[in-house]
Formats: structure tokens, sequence, C-alpha cells
């Protein structure tokens, strides 16, 4: 969202120039989730957390379950992310689900399901 200044200018064969401008008003960006398919908390500092990274959300909640449906790990706030551990002790690689309710700065539900692997 924003006010933007869009120029074009042009130049003819002989040399002639011309240029316009006009001011652009954007007053809604859409919110954006990126959600990784994969992350490997092994200690090595590099994709340690499963974490979601978004634009324009004003209130957020994602739950982790593994393949039988057990809610492993939860938080909501996009600061947040899950380690890979479930009681202080590491879980097991394998694919786990994410269901993330999320509200954006317009007050539009932000919805988003799926799957990711976890690998040490």
């Amino acid at each position: 969202a924003g006010v933007y200044t869009v120029m074009l200018s042009v130049t003819n064969s002989n040399g002639c120039t011309d240029s316009q401008s006009i001011l652009i008003t954007v007053k809604y960006e859409d919110a954006t989730l990126v959600i990784p398919n994969v992350f490997t908390p092994n200690n090595d500092s590099i994709n340690d957390l499963f974490y979601v990274k978004a634009t324009n959300i004003a209130d957020f909640n994602c739950v982790i379950f593994d393949r039988w449906g057990l809610q492993f790990y939860s938080w909501s706030d996009l600061k947040g992310g899950w380690d890979g551990k479930t009681g202080g002790k590491d879980a097991t690689d394998g694919t786990y689900f994410f269901i993330i309710n999320a509200t954006d700065t317009n007050g539009k539900d932000v919805k988003r399901q799926g799957s990711f692997l976890l690998i040490r």
C-alpha cells in the first residue's frame, strides 16, 4: 500500500523526447504467507526452526500435528516457530501437518493448511 509515481519517457528517431507521469495510490495490499516445506532442526544454525514469514498479518495462529492427528505444538506470534521438539525431546523425522488461522490488516481471514518434512 502507498502512493507511487509512474513515469514514461519516450524518444523518437529524430531525437524528440517527451515524458508523462501519474500518481498511483494502492489502498490495499494482500497478505502473504511464506511457509517452508522442510526444516532440519540439527543445531547447525541453518533452517533449525519451522516458522512462517508473513506480510500484512495482524493476528496469527499455527498448530502442528503429527501424521496421526496428535497436536505437537502451537504458537500465536509471527516471531515464534517450532524447534522440532515435543515434551523436551526431539520429534522423529517425517511428515508433519500445519493449520494456520490468521487475520490480515484489513480484517480478512487468511487460512492455510498443508504438510512439511522434518529431517535431522
